[in-house]
């Protein structure tokens, strides 16, 4: 069976990614030694930058970039033999089980009603209509690059330099293994890896967000039971699970954008180190960029944070923290640059599209596209159009199918879920998101330094929205897939960790509501099944939910038990004792 294929392999793969993510967090000690809540941080920036190397090695030649891979696997095993790391990885164990849970549920679910080919199985599972095939591309690109081939032409008229390639990067990473596979197998020499693997190194890299979301909500100061609720409150919204399976790399991209946001927060607690960490964020940003293109859009939530931790550090600070950023900026994103334009150009489609309405080839420059589409708009025509992007955004602009004699509420809600935001955050988080930002709006001068991060992060939230439904040329396509996904993230696990350290057995009850609605409104396909119901598929999803619930359950009442101070949890001082006898 297919899904027990995917499992095995995404099991398999975890070890190598493991371990190069263990060896990054091992020899960043130092940067975190102080806060230890941003270990995890370093962790995934370590597996991204990995992933960037992998790229560029396979760019310059296929055999250098499987070099580079082996050295980066073997030298991170290398690493973590001798290091010293057991207890955090202990305490690591319910995040890893809220993982693990989460993997089982979205995969059971995914597969409940059988299918072949898992890209074609998620495409065709969730929606009244097959998801586009975005979700191949990046393997689609790994296998091109790894061959020697040109990446022109990669899929129909989009070329390999239309879309970053952060995520090929990753599945590159594991080419050592996959070849090594192979040849035990007696597959041909450089075969590409199986659909299976690829698929399942797509996998991890969305769910590289959890670890990301759960560092930035400790260094707000969220109890760690409560930031684990929060996370899986995240992971049962249908738009977070749908696009966990559904691989583009739009989760890999907002899992930086967290780390991002994460070290701008820990450089604040970190005086000492507040200009490696500064720069440390604006790469991570970088990289975001290099996984999908909508991270732009997160800019603004960016700058807020980001301007706020300079000021009051003084300016010699502050110009060696944007130079050093900057300078690492430049490094990680010229090669990109110099793809995109010089082999494989113009690298401009996607820009064009969203921002200046031309979908189809076009030989002009982008601004020479923006300037001559914007010419030809009127102002009250440029004016609705923003209306009608804000319109999606609430998800109003769905509400004339209510009036159809046709009417489905659940292809209703699933067509909400997938273009609206609002929506999208779901029956419990959309309320409590706005709640949230009208307490924290009204108590501004009261809040504490962890309450006015959370506000200016909930806020910056909001003002990227604005941006990006502002900038977007075509009406109506302010939907959830054109946009980044990580303020669906913050708006999601901000508020929920917010609500769970005022009223935790609410917030467990709000759980089980959250998991209950999305199993009853994505149980049944939309489209005709390719088989009849999986047992077997069934069983795991079950579990998975089950899982879910019961980790998100159990260290909520653990962390809301009497004895355990508000805002400061075990954990929190048993990591920071950890950190000081190191």
């Amino acid at each position: 069976m297919e899904l027990l294929s995917v499992l095995v392999a995404l099991a398999a793969i975890c070890v190598p990614l493991g371990l190069v993510a263990v060896a990054s967090t091992s020899l960043s000690r130092v940067l975190w030694r102080a806060v230890p809540e941003a270990a995890p941080l370093f962790g995934v920036l370590g597996l991204a930058a990995a992933s960037w190397l992998v790229f560029l090695g396979t760019w310059a030649a296929p055999a250098a970039g499987v070099i580079v891979a082996a050295v980066l696997l073997a030298g991170s095993l290398v690493v973590c033999l001798r290091s010293h790391l057991l207890e955090l990885l202990r305490g690591a164990l319910p995040l890893a089980g809220l993982l693990a849970s989460a993997v089982l549920l979205s995969l059971g679910f995914a597969y409940l009603w059988g299918g072949s080919g898992p890209y074609d199985v998620i495409a065709e599972r969730f929606f009244a209509f097959r998801l586009p095939i975005d979700n191949t591309i990046p393997s689609l690109f790994a296998d091109r690059l790894s061959s020697g081939e040109s990446t022109h032409a990669l899929l129909g008229d989009w070329n390999g330099g239309d879309r970053p390639p952060l995520q090929s990067g990753l599945e590159l990473l594991l080419r050592p293994l996959t070849l090594l596979g192979g040849m035990l197998v007696g597959a041909p020499a450089g075969a590409a890896a199986p659909e299976v693997v690829s698929f399942a190194a797509d996998l991890a890299a969305q769910l590289l967000w959890v670890p990301a979301a759960f560092a930035l909500l400790r260094l707000l100061r969220v109890p760690r039971g409560f930031a684990l609720g929060a996370v899986a409150f995240a992971l049962l919204l249908p738009s977070v699970a749908v696009n966990t399976v559904f691989t583009w790399p739009k989760l890999l991209s907002a899992a930086l954008v967290l780390v991002s946001l994460g070290l701008v927060v820990a450089a604040r607690h970190d005086p000492r180190r507040f200009v490696v960490l500064f720069a440390l964020a604006v790469a991570s940003a970088v990289l975001a960029l290099l996984a999908h293109g909508a991270a732009a859009f997160a800019a603004p939530v960016l700058l807020v944070v980001g301007v706020s931790a300079l000021r009051g550090r003084g300016m010699r600070t502050a110009v060696a923290s944007m130079a050093w950023g900057a300078g690492a900026g430049l490094v990680l994103y010229l090669p990109w640059a110099v793809f995109q334009r010089v082999v494989d150009p113009p690298g401009d489609r996607l820009l064009k599209w969203h921002l200046a309405g031309v979908q189809e080839v076009d030989a002009r420059p982008f601004v020479e596209a923006l300037a001559d589409r914007y010419a030809a708009l009127t102002p009250s025509e440029a004016i609705a159009t923003r209306l009608q992007n804000l319109s999606t955004v609430f998800g109003s602009d769905q509400f004339e199918r209510l009036a159809d004699g046709r009417f489905d509420l659940l292809t209703f809600l699933r067509v909400e879920d997938y273009t609206s935001t609002m929506v999208a955050l779901g029956l419990v988080g959309a309320p409590l998101a706005l709640v949230m930002a009208a307490v924290l709006a009204t108590r501004w001068r009261s809040l504490d330094e962890p309450g006015r991060l959370t506000a200016q992060i909930v806020f910056g939230c909001f003002a990227s929205i604005l941006l990006w439904a502002l900038v977007l040329f075509t009406p109506y396509s302010a939907i959830v897939a054109h946009g980044s996904h990580v303020w669906i993230l913050l708006l999601a696990v901000l508020p929920f960790g917010w609500l769970l350290q005022r009223r935790p057995r609410l917030g467990c009850a709000l759980l089980g509501v959250q998991a209950a609605v999305f199993l009853a409104v994505y149980w049944v396909p939309l489209l005709a099944p390719p088989g009849p119901l999986s047992r077997v598929a069934l069983v795991v999803a079950l579990a998975g939910a089950a899982g879910v619930l019961a980790v998100a359950v159990v260290m909520i009442r653990r962390e809301s038990r009497p004895g355990v101070p508000a805002g400061v949890s075990e954990p929190l001082r048993a990591a920071s004792g950890a950190s000081s006898r190191t």
